[in-house]
């Protein structure tokens, strides 16, 4: 009887261990992780050599796009661009994450490059149309303080394409701010129920949250404080899988070509037109 008895515990053991061995594939397929690593990015463990491997052949294909290529000031100069969107891409492809969010610097006087304007600096976190998020911070005493909503993935990854702005948004006439400088507002597609306080309206296009503060007196404007964070999921992040965190580093070498290009293309296209020491305007609200 008890001979019985076990060899009946040990086939539930088995017949339990079977439909979860069989379920948990279908359980994965349906997480959120899987529809963002491409299936040719699964199946391969990556080595440091894949990650860079992209890269070498940049050096080359960037130098002689340069106005003298023959110039060696100015070759170094090219390298230490690279080396400065390189470090970027961490922050874009490797640290940020839409679910759970965190403002990291886009541009500033170290990350100069592109089209940054030298009396700003911009911070930059990617978010999701369907979530909710919540913005808190400190007004600081910039000259102005603007939260753009932007569309498409380039101007945050590098991949892609540019896209427009969706919205923008005034922090002194959009948002109400305390007497101590501080602020709250929550960003979602329709506004909370039962939620009166401050609420940003979320495009259904949105990729990405971007602030920009523009300063008038370096000396003596203080820098606000920004974070942001996710309501609508658990709070607590979860590890990431060898399969994203590989998609991902893969990642930063299309990412550092794809910038390159533009901005050595940016340059040439102001050098054809004239544009130097003087003032040109070109529309990027498309």
């Amino acid at each position: 009887m008890i001979a019985l008895c076990l060899s009946l515990r040990l086939l539930i053991l088995w017949i339990i261990s079977l439909c979860a061995a069989l379920l948990s594939p279908v359980c994965c397929a349906k997480s959120s992780l899987a529809s963002e690593v491409p299936d040719h990015m699964t199946d391969k463990r990556h080595h440091w050599e894949d990650y860079m491997g992209g890269l070498l052949p940049l050096g080359e294909k960037a130098r002689v796009q340069l106005t003298d290529s023959d110039n060696a000031l100015l070759e170094q100069e090219l390298y230490r661009h690279m080396y400065l969107i390189l470090s970027q891409g961490y922050g874009a492809l490797v640290y940020q994450d839409s679910e759970y969010p965190d403002f990291w610097p886009q541009f500033s006087t170290m990350y100069n490059y592109a089209i940054s304007n030298v009396d700003d600096t911009y911070y930059m976190t990617p978010i999701k149309p369907e979530g909710v998020y919540e913005v808190r911070g400190y007004r600081g005493s910039a000259h102005s303080v603007d939260f753009q909503i932007g569309s498409e993935h380039f101007f945050y990854t590098g991949l892609g394409k540019l896209g427009p702005p969706l919205e923008n948004f005034d922090l002194d006439q959009d948002i109400e701010i305390g007497a101590d400088g501080s602020f709250k507002f929550i960003l979602s597609q329709s506004r909370p129920q039962g939620y009166e306080e401050n609420w940003l309206p979320l495009g259904q296009k949105a990729t990405h949250l971007l602030v920009r503060q523009v300063f008038y007196d370096w000396e003596n404007e203080v820098t606000g404080r920004y974070s942001i964070q996710r309501l609508d999921i658990p709070a607590v992040k979860p590890r990431q899988s060898r399969q994203r965190i590989s998609a991902q580093l893969q990642r930063i070498s299309e990412s550092t070509t794809n910038w390159i290009n533009f901005v050595l293309g940016h340059t040439r296209d102001l050098r054809e037109r004239g544009v130097i020491n003087r003032m040109s305007v070109r529309d990027f609200s498309q």
